[in-house]
């Protein structure tokens, strides 16, 4: 058999042909592996050309999801700008979050106060956050409130 046979899926859902006359790009392939390990089948993955979607600001409805609303964008900026890029707990600057203080659902005067959100890096934020974003332990609070005052000048 030729290569090109052993690689083509075997579940009859993929035809060159007819992926050729949408002009998709091919990305990487699923490989599925028998029990034993050896190769079952190849699945190519399609995807679409690229294309800029604009969406009119009007078309955006920010009560299914407010952390997309133009204030949340600019606190979380803000945010990001004041603690330069760097987790307020470990130093990182790489995947950097940014945390509200005091919880988002449970104090809605406080959202988009600049003084009670801080950049975490990943790491740290699910670690201190636990399983259901769970409130984070009173210490680690209180170290965060003393590295606002820091920034602050208090």
């Amino acid at each position: 058999m030729k290569r090109r046979q052993l690689l083509k899926p075997r579940n009859r859902l993929w035809k060159a042909s007819k992926y050729k006359k949408r002009s998709l790009t091919r990305c990487s392939d699923v490989r599925v592996l028998n029990p034993d390990g050896t190769l079952k089948e190849i699945i190519p993955i399609l995807s679409l050309p690229k294309t800029k979607i604009i969406i009119e600001p009007e078309q955006i409805d920010f009560e299914d999801n407010p952390r997309r609303s133009p204030e949340y964008i600019e606190w979380r900026g803000k945010v990001i700008d004041r603690d330069h890029k760097t987790c307020a707990l470990c130093g990182s600057k790489e995947w950097i979050q940014v945390h509200h203080i005091s919880r988002w659902v449970d104090d809605d005067s406080k959202r988009f106060s600049i003084d009670n959100g801080v950049c975490l890096c990943i790491i740290c934020h699910q670690k201190h956050h636990g399983p259901h974003n769970a409130k984070f332990p009173k210490e680690i609070t209180y170290k965060l409130l003393h590295y606002i005052d820091g920034v602050n000048g208090i």
